[in-house]
């Protein structure tokens, strides 16, 4: 689905998306993420935000409870945040926003 789904969404201009919970299955996928984000579009319009993301990933951790201890973040972490803050302003209809949190070790 990723392989199939995501360069659609690239190629794709007039596309708008608003499922998280998609957005939260393209997370789980770190290294296309990174790419998606490192390689993606170059217009100046996306170039400010890409470099506010980059720059937030350099300077912030994430506090993990079982190990206790703060750990890098990474776009998985983060993408996987913005998608939930996102499906949280949908209006809630468990055919659409019904999200599941997975903790991956």
């Amino acid at each position: 689905m990723f392989m199939i789904v995501l360069p659609k969404i690239i190629n794709n201009h007039n596309i708008i998306l608003v499922l998280p919970n998609l957005f939260q299955s393209f997370a789980g996928y770190e290294q296309h993420m990174n790419t998606v984000l490192w390689n993606g579009c170059k217009c100046t319009h996306c170039n400010v935000y890409l470099q506010l993301i980059d720059e937030y990933l350099m300077y912030h951790k994430f506090y993990e409870k079982e190990s206790r201890r703060y750990k890098d973040l990474n776009c998985l972490h983060l993408f996987s945040e913005i998608g939930q803050q996102l499906n949280l302003r949908m209006i809630q209809d468990e055919l659409l926003t019904h999200s599941i949190t997975w903790h991956s070790h």
